[in-house]
């Protein structure tokens, strides 16, 4: 005995917009490209052809506006990311802790991060830990600070800006044991 099942009917909408996560995935490649020095309407043919734009004749004014958005992130990237420095590596003892890793995204204005949406709280916690590690591991002629650019609600550069921290490692050393006891029990928060 065979019951007929219904064959799962084909999406028939064709989108008109993108949705948040398809903006912010399209926002980020303009911005690598513009960053890059490839104008942005040298990418419009690639994405209308992939079809992750909308169809005609909204996939133009769907890119116009994120190639705007695009622009305004990437225009002060640029001189940020002025003179790129190779990744720094780290390997810090911190009491019973030993860090390991390497420091990227340096230039001369300290290291500097962006996101092409808005700006997230885990960021952050990731751009002090990685700021206090960058004050024990840099090289003297590499600046201390370290600058995250986003987009605010609006769609504008949002700027965040640590500078140097006078005693980095007591700092780095009371993260770490806030994260091992984490792991251990709930944290009041």
């Amino acid at each position: 005995l065979r019951l007929a099942r219904e064959e799962a009917a084909l999406e028939e909408s064709e989108p008109f917009t993108l949705d948040r996560l398809e903006q912010f995935a399209l926002r980020r490649e303009t911005i690598d490209s513009l960053l890059h020095g490839r104008p942005a309407e040298q990418l419009f043919p690639a994405l209308a052809a992939t079809g992750r734009l909308p169809q005609p004749p909204f996939d133009r004014l769907t890119f116009s506006d994120l190639a705007a958005d695009a622009a305004a992130l990437a225009e002060p990237l640029h001189e940020l990311l002025a003179e790129p420095r190779v990744p720094v590596a780290v390997d810090l003892a911190l009491g019973p802790w030993q860090l390991t890793g390497q420091l990227s995204d340096l230039c001369r204005a300290g290291r500097v991060v962006w996101r092409s949406g808005a700006r997230k709280a885990a960021d952050l916690v990731e751009l002090w830990v990685l700021h206090l590690a960058l004050h024990l591991v840099s090289p003297p002629d590499l600046e201390r600070r370290s600058t995250y650019l986003n987009r605010d609600r609006n769609g504008a550069p949002q700027w965040f800006v640590l500078g140097p921290v006078a005693d980095p490692e007591p700092l780095l050393r009371d993260l770490l044991e806030g994260f091992r006891q984490g792991l251990t029990r709930p944290l009041p928060f």
